[in-house]
């Protein structure tokens, strides 16, 4: 698309320079510039968009937005605007062809279950047409699933994706919608057909500053900027923020939860160390589940996923009920390892309310010892982390602390932290900064009829250190110690 007509009837900008120019692509980092692109030199908190145009024109770039007009730029256009951020937006719309207006498009937000319930509806809407899903692990656009890098993109990348989901006949699109996301404006121009809250419990306050803070760019989704004219909303009715979540949503509220009040619950619930069963109720009819995973919380991420399949007539009571029983399970999301005489499992469970449904989900019919390693992020929410301590050593025997991501923190501070959350009961406390050597100690202490969970990192590949990142993945781990420890006892 040619300059001037990408441009054309946009009020408060200059253009500078050729206007013929061809459009071949959008860019706003300078490192991942193709040649034709339309770089957004956009600010960030300690950094100005203008310092990297000329690598950006050096990489291919033939066209500029930016806040300062540079007039040594020859043969360069340049689009002038005091608001970079805000114009990247409409320019995406624009270039992409407004993706979200002709997909079916459901946005996942609150503090937990956004990828469970993803991954869920995925499986639920799988059938003739592909899934189009932007979640926390994985990005799938119908024929390539590749790694996220972010669970919400920005606003390039957003519309880029569901571009590329329409052009491989995905009729639904499925995203994680996270508040950071949200504040930082990722989301602007896509708009939803349903919209998706899950729980709110204390995360990301390093960004925020408050949970009031955080409640609000919660609450913001659930507005007409971001709902399609005859949106619904799919709220969990048993969250204490729900109503405050839709004080400014005027659309049709739908609801699920584990009470006979919610559009959608679910009643008569046995547990088992193959998952748990119960009753989905919807509307007046009944079904039983027979759901593969663990948990209370698991039957409430499979209730919003099938609520949501049922709000889009896409499938009957008996085919979701069909559908929930073959679900093969996620990555890092409370997956089991084999190879022990014990049980092993690998959790992304990094706040506090996440660790203790994942700890309650295991004590479930369980007899024997709970063993859990973890940690905690570094340069993130420091006040969570002695709440985390304390779920952690509450519902465990044998509680490993260790390094989680430190990124720039010293490690050993980060569990002292953790530390002045500590219960005094009888669960055993270690302390093991090196992960590796915390995931070995865990190994060992574990006897036939015990439970060892390794949470924080789940799908994670890397562990991110000060000033670097090194390969190291929880699941990829544990095997690797396994197979030694059985090629050593064979010795």
């Amino acid at each position: 698309m040619k300059i001037k007509k990408l441009f054309k009837g946009i009020s408060k900008i200059q253009l500078k320079g050729p206007k013929e120019t061809e459009v071949m692509g959008l860019c706003s980092d300078s490192r991942r510039v193709a040649p034709g692109d339309l770089f957004f030199a956009k600010r960030g908190k300690s950094f100005k968009g203008t310092d990297f145009i000329a690598d950006a024109v050096l990489s291919g770039a033939t066209s500029i937005v930016t806040d300062i007009y540079n007039p040594f730029l020859v043969g360069i256009s340049q689009i002038i605007t005091s608001d970079v951020d805000g114009l990247e937006s409409i320019i995406a719309s624009r270039f992409y062809d407004q993706p979200s207006s002709q997909l079916f498009n459901i946005g996942i937000t609150g503090t937990n279950g956004k990828t469970t319930i993803s991954y869920l509806l995925r499986h639920l809407l799988s059938g003739d047409q592909p899934v189009g899903m932007i979640s926390t692990i994985e990005t799938a656009t119908g024929k390539h699933n590749r790694p996220s890098e972010l669970t919400t993109p920005d606003c390039i990348a957003i519309h880029k994706l569901q571009k590329e989901m329409l052009a491989n006949n995905c009729h639904y699109s499925i995203m994680e919608v996270t508040s950071i996301g949200l504040v930082q404006d990722r989301l602007n121009l896509t708009r939803f057909d349903r919209l998706v809250f899950t729980n709110l419990s204390r995360d990301h306050l390093d960004a925020h500053g408050s949970m009031e803070n955080y409640l609000l760019a919660k609450q913001s989704f659930f507005t007409n900027r971001y709902a399609k004219e005859g949106a619904k909303a799919i709220v969990n009715d048993d969250a204490l923020e729900t109503e405050e979540i839709l004080s400014q949503f005027n659309g049709e509220v739908l609801s699920y939860g584990l009470t006979s009040k919610a559009t959608c619950f679910a009643t008569s619930l046995i547990y088992s160390s193959r998952g748990v069963e119960f009753d989905l109720n919807y509307l007046g009819e009944c079904v039983h589940v027979k759901l593969p995973m663990k948990g209370e919380y698991n039957v409430v991420n499979a209730l919003a996923a099938s609520l949501i399949a049922l709000s889009c007539n896409a499938l009957s009571l008996k085919q979701i009920a069909a559908k929930l029983a073959t679900f093969p399970g996620i990555e890092g999301r409370l997956q089991r390892v084999s190879g022990a005489p014990f049980d092993i499992f690998v959790d992304f469970a990094h706040t506090p309310d996440a660790l203790k449904n994942v700890l309650k989900a295991l004590r479930e019919n369980h007899k024997g010892k709970v063993i859990t390693v973890f940690g905690a992020g570094g340069d993130r929410d420091k006040l969570k982390r002695p709440l985390m301590g304390e779920v952690v050593t509450s519902l465990s025997d044998i509680a490993i602390i260790t390094s989680d991501n430190p990124r720039g923190e010293d490690p050993s501070l980060i569990v002292e932290d953790i530390k002045k959350g500590i219960v005094k009961n009888q669960c055993q406390v270690i302390e093991e900064v090196d992960r590796l050597a915390a995931i070995l100690k865990g190994i060992e202490l574990a006897k036939k009829g015990d439970i060892l969970l390794i949470a924080g990192k789940g799908h994670e590949r890397g562990q991110s250190l000060r000033n670097r990142t090194i390969d190291f993945d929880d699941i990829a781990v544990v095997k690797e110690l396994l197979l030694l420890s059985t090629s050593t006892s064979k010795i």
